[in-house]
C-alpha cells in the first residue's frame, strides 16, 4: 500500500470509528495510560497533554482497536459500537462477537439485535467469531492464538492500562512482557507505564496529532545496561567507513556514537521482536567488538537459546555462546544476521521480527546514494 493510500485508509477508518461522536467525556475515577504508537498505527483520541488514549491499527488481514483503560469499554458505548462495526469489516451485519467473561458488562451495553454475542472464558482457536473483545490482563497465555486470529482477518477490541502492572513487576520488560502488549505490539500499539490524563474532549474530523506525543516516556536504560555490560569503548578503526544512522521513533535508541556524535549503532523494538543496526557490515566481523556482539545476540535472542542464522557471506565470530549457522533466512531461526543490500525477503523478515524474532543488520548507504543520484535513501535504499 502506497503512503498516500495508507493515509487515505487511515482517515476513512478514523471517520468510521468516530462516526456521530463529537465529544468524549473520559473524566472518571479510572486512570488510563499513555499508548505508544509505531508503524501504521494511528491515534483516535489525544488529550491536551499529548497522551494517546485510544488508537487503531491493522495486522495481516485483521484490525485492532485499543483503549487505554478497560472501563472505556463500557464508558464509551457509541465508540464501542463503531469499533465493532469497523473491526468486523465486511461482516458488520449480524456480527458474531466473543466477549471475555471478565468484561461481560460490555455485552450488556450492546444492541443485541445487531450482534451474535458469546460470553466466553477465554479466546480459543476455532471460536467462530468475527471480533473478540477483551481486557489487556488475561491475554498473555493466549497471545499466539489471538495474534493468529487477527492475522487471518479477525478483529480485536482490547482495553487496559499498564502502569499498575509495571509497578508490581519492576524487573520485567513492559514492552514485551505486559500481557496486552503481547497482542497489540504486533500492530504497533503499546501500553506504557505513563499515566494518561482523563479529560472531556472534543473530537476532530481529521486524525489528531500533537508534538507532545514525541515524549512517550519510554526508558531504555536497562536495555543499554544489558548491551553494554563489560564494554568501555568501541574500537571501529579499520577499513570500514560507516554511514550515520537516523535514530527515530518512540522505541528506537542509539547505542553508540562517533566522536562527532553520529550514531553508528542503534537498537529498537519492533512488534514483539528486536533489531540492532550497525552502519557498516564489516563491523559484524571485527573481533575487537566480539564482547559486544555476544551481548547483542543475547538481547536479540530474548532468552530462547535458539539458532542464530548468518546470511552467506557474513562469517560468525567465535565464542558467541549460541548455535550459529550459515543459512538463508528461515522462519525457525531465533536471530537472523544479514547485510542491508538486498530487500528480497524484506516483508518476510519484518513479519519474523514483529512476531518475536531478532534481527541484526549491517550496511552503509553512502556508496549507494553516490550511485543513485535523485533517489531517496530513506525510501529507496534496500
Amino acid at each position: 500500500m502506497s503512503s498516500q493510500s495508507t493515509l487515505s485508509y487511515r482517515q476513512d477508518a478514523y471517520r468510521a470509528l468516530l462516526k456521530g461522536i463529537e465529544k468524549l467525556d473520559l473524566q472518571h475515577s479510572s486512570v488510563p495510560c499513555n499508548l505508544v504508537l509505531t508503524g501504521d498505527a494511528f491515534p483516535l483520541v489525544i488529550n491536551s497533554h499529548g497522551h494517546i488514549l485510544m488508537a487503531a491499527s491493522m495486522y495481516g488481514q485483521g484490525r485492532i482497536v485499543v483503549l487505554s483503560h478497560e472501563t472505556y469499554l463500557t464508558l464509551c458505548p457509541a465508540l464501542v459500537e463503531n469499533a465493532l462495526t469497523w473491526l468486523g469489516g465486511e461482516e458488520s451485519v449480524n456480527l458474531s462477537l466473543g466477549v471475555e467473561k471478565n468484561i461481560k458488562a460490555v455485552a450488556d451495553n450492546l444492541n443485541r439485535s445487531m450482534y451474535q454475542v458469546s460470553i466466553v472464558e477465554a479466546f480459543r482457536k476455532n471460536l467462530g467469531v468475527h471480533v473478540y473483545v477483551t481486557d489487556a490482563y488475561q491475554v498473555g497465555a493466549i497471545a499466539e492464538d489471538l495474534v493468529a486470529f487477527m492475522k487471518a482477518g479477525g478483529g480485536v477490541l482490547i482495553g487496559g492500562q499498564a502502569w499498575w502492572w509495571a509497578s508490581q513487576n519492576p524487573k520485567q520488560n513492559l514492552i514485551l512482557q505486559f500481557p496486552g502488549n503481547k497482542v497489540t505490539g504486533v500492530a504497533g500499539i503499546y501500553f506504557s507505564a505513563e499515566y494518561g490524563k482523563a479529560e472531556k474532549l472534543s473530537l476532530n474530523s481529521e486524525i489528531p496529532s500533537s508534538w507532545k506525543t514525541v515524549d512517550c516516556g519510554m526508558d531504555f536504560k536497562e536495555d543499554l545496561e544489558f548491551l553494554l555490560k563489560g564494554i568501555s569503548d568501541f574500537d571501529i578503526r579499520g577499513d570500514g567507513v560507516p554511514s550515520a544512522a537516523l535514530v527515530h521513533g518512540p522505541l528506537a535508541f542509539s547505542i553508540c556514537t562517533t566522536d562527532k556524535e553520529e550514531a553508528f549503532l542503534a537498537g529498537t523494538y519492533y512488534g514483539r521482536g528486536r533489531v540492532i543496526l550497525v552502519t557498516h557490515e564489516g563491523f559484524l566481523q571485527y573481533e575487537k567488538l566480539a564482547s559486544f556482539w555476544k551481548n547483542a545476540f543475547d538481547w536479540l535472542d530474548q532468552g530462547r537459546k535458539g539458532v542464530v542464522g548468518f546470511e552467506p557471506g557474513v562469517k560468525p565470530l567465535p565464542g558467541l555462546g549460541l548455535t550459529c549457522k550459515t543459512t538463508e533466512f528461515r522462519e525457525d531461526l531465533s536471530v537472523f544476521v544479514c547485510t542491508a543490500y538486498s530487500d528480497i525477503n524484506a516483508e518476510t523478515i519484518q513479519n519474523f521480527v514483529v512476531e518475536g524474532g531478532g534481527l541484526l543488520i549491517g550496511g552503509h548507504a553512502w556508496y549507494w546514494a553516490s550511485t543513485h543520484i535523485g533517489q531517496n535513501p530513506m525510501q529507496d535504499f534496500s
